[in-house]
């Protein structure tokens, strides 16, 4: 049987990395006060059930997908619960050092939530966060033409098949395109239907996206390339694994105060909490008294016993 429940805490408590807590979301329309399931002679309210999926990612759409199941594993996990207690298993080891990690694990991730909740953020915050962190705000609306190369061209058998050009081909092609791109009175729409070997940008007149500084998902080469342009500038061709694109900045600017402002109170938070959890952190003293219990010999800890 698949212990869905259990799985799901198991990764919960495992999880090292603090999210900001998520909102508390009613499962129903009925009172919070009112029982809406017994468990072997225990009633549990709506209000109790909504904390308790609330608390653990996942555990809603678990209880909503198959309620009888969730409440029949999470009475079977009491039933269990009340059987290791009786033999007082929390009390031995390893379920005693194991529950308290669990302990410091889930009341610390509690504490740098809270602090997350509680770090003061008004409008004096939010635009000296804006101005010292105005790069992260800008953005650049991105026209491109592409140009494909093969590593090793086949031959080219039907004269009239479109050539597929080698690397150092596709460079000169690329190189003879940026400049005729940057010539006086250029139309870099009609050069984009000339020159470019991209389909879906290519049905769009060039146009491939607005992108923010902060955007994490841009390959480093060509957001070095992208952030450096200002509006109207054509770039050099840029190099990726299956071709070379010139770029041409349609618009390059920051976002206003206004404009950041919705993702900006995230941003700001988030930064101050990791500057709070990097304090934090260096305040703890740590003495190693004994080096040689930390070491390793042979892939083995130190101390441990040869292996047989």
């Amino acid at each position: 049987m698949r212990l869905f429940l259990l799985s799901a805490l198991v990764v919960t408590l495992s999880a090292q990395t603090p999210q900001p807590p998520r909102p508390n979301i009613s499962l129903s329309t009925y009172s919070l006060d009112e029982v809406v399931a017994v468990i072997d002679g225990r009633p549990f309210t709506a209000g109790q059930l909504d904390a308790l999926t609330n608390s653990f990612q996942g555990l809603r759409q678990n209880m909503q997908s198959n309620p009888e199941g969730f409440l029949q594993q999470y009475g079977f996990l009491i039933a269990l619960t009340k059987m290791a207690e009786k033999s007082g298993l929390e009390n031995k080891t390893p379920t005693r050092e194991r529950l308290e990690y669990s302990r410091v694990q889930i009341l610390g991730n509690a504490q740098i939530d809270q602090q997350f909740m509680d770090i003061p953020l008004g409008e004096p915050e939010l635009r000296a966060y804006y101005e010292k962190h105005k790069d992260n705000y800008s953005f650049v609306n991105i026209k491109a033409i592409y140009v494909p190369f093969s590593a090793a061209p086949p031959p080219r058998m039907d004269p009239k098949a479109k050539k597929i050009l080698s690397e150092a081909e596709a460079l000169a092609k690329a190189v003879a395109v940026a400049k005729e791109a940057r010539a006086a009175g250029a139309d870099f729409v009609k050069l984009v239907q000339a020159y470019s070997d991209d389909p879906v940008s290519k049905t769009k007149d060039g146009d491939f996206g607005t992108f923010r500084r902060s955007d994490k998902s841009i390959p480093p080469d060509i957001g070095k390339v992208l952030f450096s342009m200002k509006t109207g500038d054509v770039s050099d061709p840029v190099k990726q694994p299956n071709g070379y694109y010139v770029f041409k900045a349609v618009e390059a600017a920051n976002q206003t105060y206004e404009q950041a402002l919705p993702t900006m109170a995230t941003d700001a938070r988030g930064a101050m909490l990791q500057e709070w959890v990097e304090k934090t952190m260096k305040g703890v003293k740590v003495d190693i008294k004994n080096p040689g219990y930390f070491g390793k010999k042979d892939g083995a800890a130190a101390g441990a016993p040869p292996a047989k």
